[in-house]
């Protein structure tokens, strides 16, 4: 028998780039209490990330700028 599995590492499953930053951001934001608790426990994952602040800085710096 051949059974597949899958370990879910974080920062892994999300790796810390922009874009996914972006939606991340957006989902801690989001009036559903769901996307909300995902969102939030992703970045406090990401807050170990090095790199982390300084791409966060970039998005809000970026942030400004865009239209939710």
């Amino acid at each position: 028998m051949n059974a597949e599995f899958s370990v879910e590492v974080p920062g892994e499953a999300n790796p810390l780039t922009e874009g996914i930053l972006f939606h991340v951001l957006r989902s801690a934001s989001s009036t559903d209490q769901t996307q909300v608790q995902t969102g939030t426990k992703q970045l406090q994952e990401w807050e170990k990330a090095q790199g982390f602040y300084p791409l966060l800085q970039v998005q809000t710096a970026q942030g400004m700028y865009v239209s939710w």
